[in-house]
């Protein structure tokens, strides 16, 4: 949270200051808004679908059960793929090279974070995590 807080003071304010900022090319300020806007549509698509399951700690709650519909049935890790974006996106928007090393940071944490998830969850539902898991991709449709 911390990284994520950083990165959404530190883009803006490197932009308007003028410090340590990528070329002003209107490509790079187009893609970083549209990678803002596919992280935010993951967070809040992955956050509506958990509903009362949704947390920002791996935990199991009471009643837990594995989602594999909606954006689920594309993604493992929506929420966490939704943050990692969120973190490049907004630098590319300010053209902040702080803000973009520290969004590599935010995405080392949240790789780090989703493996651990990944073994929490296989030793919690066993084989149907293992059955949806071999049915899905971890964070990029079609790809990874």
């Amino acid at each position: 949270l911390a990284l994520q807080i950083a990165i959404t003071f530190i883009a803006p304010y490197t932009d308007a200051a003028n410090l340590l900022k990528l070329p002003e090319i209107g490509a790079i300020r187009t893609a970083g808004v549209a990678i803002f806007a596919i992280s935010i549509s993951l967070m809040i698509f992955s956050a509506i679908k958990l509903g009362n399951l949704f947390s920002k700690s791996i935990n199991v709650q009471r009643e837990h059960r594995l989602i594999t519909d909606g954006i689920f049935r594309f993604l493992r890790h929506p929420w966490d793929v939704g943050v990692i974006l969120f973190g490049f996106g907004i630098s590319l928007c300010f053209l902040s090279i702080i803000a973009f090393i520290l969004s590599i940071g935010l995405a080392i944490t949240y790789l780090w974070r989703i493996r651990e998830e990944e073994a929490f969850m296989e030793a919690e539902f066993g084989d149907d995590w293992r059955e949806y898991k071999g049915r899905t991709k971890k964070m990029v449709p079609f790809l990874y």
